[in-house]
């Protein structure tokens, strides 16, 4: 059996190619849980690509440093007409983080909100993201053919592979500064899973690609549907997927719904300290759920490799672990820093920021 390529698509933030490390591991650690998947070499079963555009906001974010009123000029610049209305609270909110620059470095907040505010509203940023992660996948997908493949997207991530996959399928790159990339066929090739996790994708889609109603969404390749599986994973305490959450209803239609292609993975549990609260929103921390991590293997290795049996008593064993007093007062800490499900992309930033 041919390698399954898994790609891991950062969120907001400084990132490497060791980023996706804690994450894999914890998935990795899950295929010893059970009877089927125990006996599998999981190295040899998929080959693990990280994705990393990081490059393209560290640069943004230095020239930021070096000269904040000709960068702050240059990103309301770049805002596109569609999106006009906005450039005054764009400005706002970079004038009310701005303080947060270090003298020649970065804050953590700033480097996670200055992400989000410029990947959703900078063309030129945006572009250049978009672009890196399909030249990165389609490199992949080419050195090695007629391997099948999924998507695990984390946080900003989530917004950056929706995007992506639905300009690679619908205009592909025509003016990718390395050469035009063509629009692909989903009935040659598309992503068997997309998991997004900590799913943002909502909060910040764009009038022009809208995520309920592009065709990122789970069903057959001859309806031209750009993946097989989508698992929507939002825990229940993660302030950041909240506003404007991507929460559908029987999606993308009642047939697909019915056979769990499309699922909506709501975890709620905290295994970290109270005085760690960022914790909830990671990768990690999302995939060590039995709810997170067996619908993913599952949807890649077929529902029949974990049990109806083997996946109650695993969710079991896992809630037993987590009860203390140090959780329980986790639990409150994050459920007064929980934002309004009616808000937009200023009360995500407004959340980043209590939260970090």
């Amino acid at each position: 059996m041919s390698q399954h390529i898994l790609f891991f698509v950062h969120g907001m933030g400084e990132h490497d190619e060791t980023w996706h490390e804690k994450g894999l591991g914890v998935f990795k650690s899950a295929f010893n849980d059970f009877e089927l998947t125990r006996d599998i070499d999981f190295d040899s079963a998929f080959h693990v690509v990280p994705i990393v555009y990081n490059d393209i906001f560290k640069e943004t974010r230095e020239r930021a440093n070096a000269d904040f009123a000709a960068f702050k000029m240059a990103v309301l610049g770049s805002i596109d007409a569609s999106d006009a209305a906005s450039q005054q609270a764009v400005s706002g909110e970079l004038d009310k983080y701005a303080d947060l620059i270090g003298a020649g470095g970065d804050n953590f907040i700033w480097t996670h909100i200055l992400d989000v505010i410029l990947y959703r509203f900078s063309n030129t940023i945006r572009m250049g993201v978009d672009v890196s992660v399909a030249e990165q996948v389609l490199a992949s997908i080419s050195n090695h053919q007629h391997r099948t493949w999924s998507v695990v997207a984390h946080s900003l991530g989530t917004s950056v592979a929706h995007n992506t996959l639905n300009s690679l399928y619908n205009t592909g790159f025509p003016d990718a500064p390395n050469g035009p990339i063509g629009k692909l066929d989903p009935l040659e090739s598309r992503c068997n899973t997309l998991a997004m996790i900590a799913n943002v994708s909502r909060v910040l889609q764009r009038s022009d690609a809208k995520v309920y109603e592009s065709r990122v969404k789970p069903g057959s390749a001859s309806a031209g549907r750009l993946c097989s599986y989508y698992l929507n994973a939002r825990h229940k305490l993660d302030p950041f997927t909240i506003p404007k959450a991507f929460d559908p209803d029987i999606w993308p239609d009642s047939a697909t719904f019915s056979t769990e292609r499309y699922q909506h993975l709501r975890p709620s549990h905290i295994s970290f300290e109270f005085d760690d609260l960022s914790r909830i929103h990671d990768l990690d921390h999302y995939m060590e759920n039995p709810r997170v991590h067996v619908p993913l293997i599952r949807s890649i290795l077929g529902r029949r490799i974990i049990g109806a049996e083997e996946y109650r008593l695993a969710k079991a064993r896992f809630d037993s672990e987590l009860r203390s007093d140090s959780v329980e007062r986790a639990r409150s800490l994050l459920e007064s820093k929980l934002p309004s499900p009616s808000g937009n992309w200023r009360n995500l930033l407004a959340s980043i920021k209590r939260l970090l």
